[in-house]
C-alpha cells in the first residue's frame, strides 16, 4: 500500500469556509489527504457519517428529508474560488413554509 496524499478534491485544505462555517471535505473527510493506513476503503473502517436527513431521529419525527420541515434549502452557488455563494429555494418536495407567529 502507498503513503497517504495530498486529496485531490481540496487539496489538502481539509474542506472550505462559508462564512463562519467550516464545511470539510466530502472526500478526505476533513483530513487533507487520501490513501495511507487511515483510508477507510482499505481500512475497512466507518468513517463516513450517514446524512442528517437519514438519522433515526429525523425519521422518526416525520419531518422531510430535504428541508426538515422548513419549506427551504440553501444551495451553494457558483462564486469565486473557495468564496461561493449560497441562494435560499423552496423545498425540492413542495413543503409549506411554517407559519411564524407574529407579537
Amino acid at each position: 500500500m502507498s503513503g497517504p496524499a495530498t486529496c485531490p478534491e481540496c487539496g489538502g485544505r481539509k474542506g472550505m469556509r462559508l462564512g463562519e462555517h467550516f464545511l470539510a471535505c466530502p472526500v478526505c473527510l476533513g483530513e487533507g489527504q487520501v490513501g495511507g493506513d487511515g483510508e477507510p476503503a482499505a481500512a475497512g473502517a466507518e468513517r463516513a457519517r450517514r446524512p442528517a436527513w437519514e438519522h433515526p431521529a429525523v425519521q422518526a419525527a416525520g419531518l422531510c428529508g430535504f428541508c426538515f420541515s422548513a419549506g427551504e434549502v440553501l444551495t451553494l452557488t457558483g462564486g469565486p474560488p473557495g468564496r461561493p455563494g449560497l441562494r435560499i429555494l423552496p423545498c425540492p418536495r413542495g413543503c409549506p413554509r411554517p407559519r411564524t407567529s407574529q407579537t
